[in-house]
């Protein structure tokens, strides 16, 4: 559908939990997807209650790491962050972590 979308002059975007990036990068960079989203609304213990699945802060920093390193210029990576009750007190030190990430 991306790729379709694309060759009809769409310019695509997806925002996405990140848990299958470390399956699906490869086919994400190949779509022409323009723009993807992950949301990290946490460290790991945080992130993984707010998603409701154990292990989906490592997974989804695997998969972002991997997609960072195999992109290609056309693609431009950006975290969402919903600010809460359970992750405001380390806004700051999250904030600072993504950074480091090397994210546009």
């Amino acid at each position: 559908m991306i790729s379709y979308a694309n060759k009809k002059g769409f310019i695509t975007s997806m925002t996405t939990n990140g848990i299958l990036l470390n399956k699906k990068y490869r086919d994400i960079l190949d779509s022409g997807l323009r723009f993807i989203t992950i949301s990290i609304d946490g460290f790991e213990q945080g992130h993984d209650e707010m998603k409701g699945t154990p292990g989906a802060f490592n997974k989804t920093l695997y998969g972002l790491k991997k997609l960072v390193s195999a992109r290609n210029n056309k693609i431009h990576i950006r975290v969402n962050v919903v600010i809460n009750r359970m992750n405001y007190n380390y806004l700051f030190n999250l904030v600072k972590f993504i950074f480091s990430l090397n994210l546009d």
